[in-house]
């Protein structure tokens, strides 16, 4: 028996070896199958994807490519895209060329790796061809040269375009190849699948039949449980997995039972596992037999991997939604910027399941040039956000979001920070990012989202990734919506060219009607001939009659014609030959009038003054009439720009309060208080009108009446006749009344009419051309507005002017005919050949090597011997050319300093002697100022003139002439101490006053001991103290005491800093010593640093100390014998300037670049002050004055700017580059003395 039961268990170990075997075989087999497919998977993921994704790269690469360089060839100023196609050349394609070949060195086609080297091969070929059209279009001549544009033409239409679409074209190519290969190999590994699932499941069926083979063999006292478990693996090797209830029996059977019964189990769980995976459910729980189970172990692989390409498809399904959402959005309302706005803040705030968004966009003023952050959309925004729409530059986390082009994350803000509202409460959030939104290095604004819950980097990736699509569509929109603008102004004139057409066409019908009637007439009077032949002479005669007097109509008529060509012809030379003569006129009657030889009478001084006033008033004239004909022919332009109405009421109030005071005149201005600080218009034609406005308000306005201007918005029962205030959502107001003579009913059209006046009496009492209302009127209308007058004679005047919030540009009706254009056209090139040619005296025959040479090209003999003395008055040698042909010759041969010409001249006219001059590379560099009676300044700055002046000049015109090149310095570092206990005050503060422009270094304590250590190591400029350092205000006084009893630091100016409250015993104490007390309150940092800069740059308290204990006479002892050290390529400038300085017996030594002002500081070096212009050759102001800071002994040598620009930041730069203290031209000749008292008494 034991040997049958022996017997037994070894086949049945028999069988169970072999099922083993197969099993493992089957373990073995489906490992090798999923690493295969893991393999696979790992190809896709680093080779397949990244190859697909770096040839689209290039695929783009190439065409941006040629995007590029057909802008270089067809587009001039696109610098954007030039600098663009350097660095795609020079860096963006070697990166990428790098990251291809790196991948196709893992291809395992080499047939692929040969086509993408013939593609660089090629592109590298184009990127030849395309440097070649860079160089051969460089600079403005070169797009300006047509055969060099037409080379780079035949190079980018034959050999670019050509290679650049074939290489598209292999790309292409290549890219559905690799994503084909990339397929099959996805195909594969699905086949691999599959192949594992049957092999699996035939290897179970294979395991059933072992079984039963092995049974035939078995005794029959175990065939009954063997046929039990037969049953059971049957219905295992169909799919089932049975409940096995065996008992357990204490050989090979039960053995095999347990087996049973594990594996149903195993196959239990793990088929249950794989269900789970199936659905989707990776998160379900999943035990290995054992460590060595393959099988267990690569399903839990295989969850893993399929888990975590799962979270990465429906990451990437996420972000495709959204940017495809942001794209549908950006599609949909492209025409509205606000709509926009507000539509993609609720798409993104909807897509990340926020409840909070903002989004912000940077606005600009070219005019002005500033920028400023505007909200423009938003999403649940609070009314507290709401409150504050527009943002600084840095100001707050959006505009230094902004400013940095970084993206801020706060993962925990604070409980204030952002609240979500509803109708049932509110709610912290406290999650917040903010991400800007750049486009090609622009930032065009920023997102702003706020959420309940945390943000994660997908959150914060999909923001950036649409940043730059958001950035691109609103620079779109922006420019859509200056195109529809432009298109609409464009629309408009074709609208009034039509109306013009059908009136025409209705007055040709009128004529054609007129004729047929005549006709009609002609043939009843041949008919009635038969009957009155007597009576047909008569017609026949006056028929000969109408027609004479048709012709002398139509003769009329060519007059009419004609005499308009004369009125434009004559204004176009009165332009030129009434300023020219009163150029010199008015130069020469100030000259006498200053009498500088002191050899004229007072009467004959006399007599200059009223000269030289009498053609002031003849300028203001000739303006006037040349203003109203540039206006009737559409030739001004205006300038819109943002403009403050407190700006215009103060200019307005100091211009006219002397005029009310001296003619004791009650002069009252009026600004409701509702208005807007601000408005859209031309600054300086609107205070043109206004202006006269008041000067005829107080021109007849007797003594003891009364003068009003008021701006306000209009009643609402004013209605407008013009279509820009029809149109304008906000009208501003501009009135003036007076209590005047007034002005009858049927004189008040009459008086906008040009030369027409109310009295036109040879008698009348009150003087003036009568054309300023006519050009304030069309001015007004050319504004977009209206002007009305209300008046009643004997009682006085209202004057109204209207006009739009935002002004719009009306064109005026300019239409002339053909003939009368060509004849402005000609007459603005005209160039008259001289009748004689009258010598000038000049310094051609002493010019030598080295002398600095004035070259004057001007026809008008008398205005250019008073440029050559002049000239001469500041050591410069003078040549005169009177044509200008003759001007360039003399230019090429003498290479002069610097050139003064006129642009109306014989032989060659100005713009193009210009043009030459610009084009020559030996004379680029020559500066040429223009002085011109032309009205062509823009012209002329384009064509590279350094300065363009109209004639007539006076004396103060040629003097500024000389001193338009600037110059700024570095202002040594002003130091300061702060003594403040408390930390955080003590950082704001240093914070404010090291940012601010004027440059400042902090130095800050705690106590006053560390105080007097600093003070005895260090020189300070100003002190600022808090007097309560934790023991009460008493100590910061008695410092203060102490401070001010020595005489080392008794002129440190204090400014006592504090929140401490004083009363007034404490407060005379503090008062002996500082004169400025800031009070801790909500504006204290605004005053503490405008208190500060009066301090540092303008000492006006030491000004006026200095100037109220002198007197004028000491003054000029103070001044009297300094040497002063002039810098200035203006000859003109250092004239004037020498004669101010040495009248205050000041000495004078001129330098005309900061290189030989250098050289002069090393041969003088006793020189007490320097003035420095900014803008010179050779050397700079800002270079000179650099180099002299790095000298020690000329560290502390004061030296003042002049510049003649005055731009915003220009006063900073001067500082910064080392001035001491800084003026704008044209100079005030007190306050530059006064500047100079300063300074040489501060040594």
């Amino acid at each position: 028996m034991k040997q049958q039961n022996y017997k037994i268990d070894f086949e049945i170990y028999l069988v169970f070896i072999v099922v083993i075997g197969i099993s493992v075989f089957n373990a073995v087999y489906s490992a090798l199958n999923i690493s295969k497919n893991q393999q696979a998977t790992t190809k896709i993921m680093t080779v397949d994807i990244p190859s697909l994704q770096a040839l689209e790269n290039m695929n783009l690469l190439v065409t941006r490519s040629k995007m590029y360089t057909t802008n270089w060839v067809y587009l001039q100023g696109n610098r954007e895209d030039k600098e663009r196609l350097k660095s795609l050349q020079n860096i963006e394609y070697p990166d990428l060329k790098g990251n291809i070949l790196a991948l196709a060195s893992t291809w395992e086609e080499p047939g692929m790796v040969d086509s993408v080297n013939a593609i660089f091969k090629n592109f590298e070929q184009v990127l030849v061809y395309q440097r070649q059209v860079m160089n051969l279009l460089v600079s403005f001549d070169d797009y300006e040269d047509p055969m060099k544009h037409f080379a780079a033409e035949e190079v980018v239409d034959n050999e670019i375009l050509p290679r650049t679409n074939g290489i598209i074209n292999s790309l292409n190519k290549v890219i559905v190849q690799k994503r084909a290969l990339a397929e099959v190999e996805h195909a594969g590994m699905m086949a691999s699948s599959r192949a594992l699932m049957w092999s699996v499941l035939g290897i179970a069926i294979l395991i059933v039949i072992v079984v039963l083979m092995a049974a035939f063999y078995m005794s029959n006292n175990i065939i009954v449980p063997t046929m039990k478990l037969r049953n059971y693996v049957l219905q295992m090797g169909k799919g089932e997995i049975p409940e096995v209830n065996l008992r357990p029996r204490k050989n090979a059977v039960g053995q095999m039972s347990e087996a049973v019964i594990k594996l149903a189990e195993s196959l239990r769980k793990t088929t249950g596992f794989a269900h789970a995976i199936g659905e989707g459910k990776f998160e379900e729980q999943f035990q290995p037999m054992s460590d060595k189970d393959e099988l267990g172990n690569a399903l839990v692989q295989m969850r893993d991997s399929l888990k975590t390409a799962d979270e990465d498809n429906r990451q990437r399904h996420w972000t495709s939604a959204g940017i495809a959402q942001v794209n549908r959005t950006l599609r949909e309302h492209s025409e509205d910027i606000h709509r926009l706005s507000d539509e993609l803040v609720s798409s993104i705030v909807g897509h990340l399941e926020a409840y909070h968004g903002a989004l912000y966009l940077v606005e600009r003023d070219d005019l002005r040039d500033v920028s400023w952050i505007q909200l423009q959309g938003s999403y649940a925004l609070d009314g507290r956000a709401k409150a504050k729409p527009q943002l600084e530059l840095g100001e707050g986390l959006v505009g230094q979001c902004i400013k940095d082009k970084k993206s801020i994350w706060l993962k925990d803000a604070p409980v204030h920070f952002a609240r979500i509202q509803s109708g049932l409460g509110d709610a912290h959030a406290s999650h917040v990012i903010i991400v800007p939104l750049s486009y090609h290095g622009q930032v065009f604004g920023a997102v702003e989202v706020a959420s309940f819950r945390a943000f994660d980097r997908n959150t914060v990736g999909f923001l950036e990734g649409i940043g730059e699509l958001i950035a691109s569509s609103i620079a779109s929109v922006q420019a859509n919506m200056l195109t529809r603008k432009l298109l609409e102004e464009t629309r408009k004139q074709a609208e009034r060219l039509t109306a013009q057409e059908e009136e025409l066409r209705q007055t040709n019908e009128e004529l054609s009607n007129q004729s047929r009637l005549l006709q009609a007439s002609e043939e009843e009077l041949k008919q009635s001939n038969l009957e009155l032949k007597e009576n047909a002479h008569a017609l026949e005669h006056q028929n000969e009659i109408l027609e004479q007097a048709r012709e002398a109509l139509s003769l009329k008529a060519r007059e009419l014609e004609q005499n308009s060509k004369y009125k434009s012809e004559f204004l176009a030379n009165m332009s030129h030959e009434l300023r020219t003569p009163l150029n010199s006129v008015l130069i020469l009657a100030k000259l006498l009038s200053e009498n500088k030889d002191t050899n004229l009478t007072d009467k004959q001084i006399e007599y200059a003054r009223v000269i030289h006033k009498s053609g002031s008033d003849l300028l203001v004239l000739i303006n006037d009439i040349l203003d109203l004909s540039k206006i009737e022919a559409g030739k001004v332009e205006l300038l819109l720009e943002s403009t403050e109405l407190r700006i215009i009421r103060d200019d307005l109030r100091s211009l006219f309060i002397e005029v009310a005071n001296e003619k004791k005149i009650e002069f009252e201005l009026e600004q409701e208080t509702n208005l807007p600080e601000k408005i859209i218009t031309d600054r300086v034609r609107l205070e043109q009108v206004i202006k006269n406005m008041l000067s005829n308000a107080f021109k007849f306005t007797p003594q003891g009446g009364k003068v009003s201007l008021r701006m306000r918005r209009p009643d609402r029962n004013v209605r407008f006749t013009n279509p820009a205030l029809m149109k304008s959502r906000e009208v501003i107001e501009f009135s003036v009344t007076d209590t005047g003579i007034g002005i009858p009913q049927e004189k008040q059209q009459l008086i906008f009419e040009a030369f027409q006046q109310v009295d036109g009496s040879t008698s009348r009492r009150y003087g003036g051309t009568g054309l300023g209302l006519s050009i304030s009127k069309m001015l007004v209308s050319m504004l977009g507005g209206e002007m009305r007058l209300v008046s009643e004679q004997g009682k006085g005047s209202t004057f109204y002017v209207y006009l739009p919030f935002e002004s719009i540009v009306v064109k005026t009706d300019t239409d002339q005919p053909e003939e009368e254009k060509e004849i402005i056209r000609e007459l603005e090139r005209i160039s008259e050949l001289p009748a004689n040619e009258t010598s000038v005296v000049d310094d051609r025959e002493s010019v030598q090597q080295g002398d600095r040479v004035l070259l004057i090209v001007e026809d008008d003999v008398q205005f250019a011997e008073i440029l050559v003395d002049m000239a001469h008055e500041h050591q410069y040698k003078a040549v005169v050319a009177t044509q200008g042909d003759q001007g360039l010759q003399y230019a090429e041969l003498l290479r002069p300093s610097a050139i003064i010409m006129d642009m109306q001249l014989p032989g060659m006219d100005g713009w193009s002697v210009l043009r030459k001059i610009r084009a020559n590379e030996s004379l680029a560099g020559i500066p040429v100022h223009v002085m011109s009676a032309m009205d062509r300044q823009s012209l002329g700055m384009e064509l590279g003139a350094n300065a363009y002046l109209r004639k007539p000049l006076d004396k103060v015109d040629l003097d500024n002439a000389f001193r338009e090149i600037d110059d700024t310095v570095r202002h040594n570092t002003r130091r300061v101490l702060l003594i403040e206990d408390e930390s955080i005050q003590q950082e704001i503060v240093s914070n404010l006053l090291e940012g601010k422009d004027f440059r400042s270094e902090v130095t800050s304590v705690s106590n006053t001991q560390e105080a007097w250590t600093e003070l005895k190591k260090a020189q300070f400029d100003c002190i600022i103290l808090d007097l309560d350092l934790g023991n009460g205000p008493a100590e910061g006084i008695d410092f203060l005491d102490e401070l001010k009893a020595g005489d080392e630091f008794r002129n440190v100016p204090v400014i006592v800093f504090t929140g401490t409250e004083i009363d007034s015993t404490q407060e005379q104490s503090i008062r002996k010593h500082s004169a400025t007390i800031v009070m801790k309150d909500g504006e204290a940092f605004n005053r503490l640093l405008s208190e500060t800069e009066q301090f540092l740059h303008r000492v006006e308290e030491e000004q006026t100390g200095a100037t109220a204990t002198k007197t004028p006479e000491k003054m000029s002892e103070l001044l009297r014998g300094k040497r002063v050290l002039l810098v200035d390529d203006d000859m003109r400038n250092i004239y004037a300037m020498t004669s101010v300085l040495e009248d205050q017996g000041m000495v004078v030594i001129p330098a005309t670049n900061g290189r030989e002002a250098i050289t002069l500081l090393t041969q003088y070096p006793d020189l007490d002050i320097v003035l420095m212009d900014i803008m010179m050759p050779e050397m700079d102001g800002y270079e000179a004055m650099t180099e002299i800071r790095k000298v020690d002994r000329w560290k502390t040598l004061p030296i003042i700017a002049l510049t003649a620009k005055a731009m915003v930041g220009d006063r900073e730069k001067c500082l910064q580059h080392g001035a001491t203290d800084y003026i704008s031209k044209p100079v005030n000749v007190e306050q530059l003395l006064s500047l100079l008292q300063v300074w040489l008494y501060k040594q």
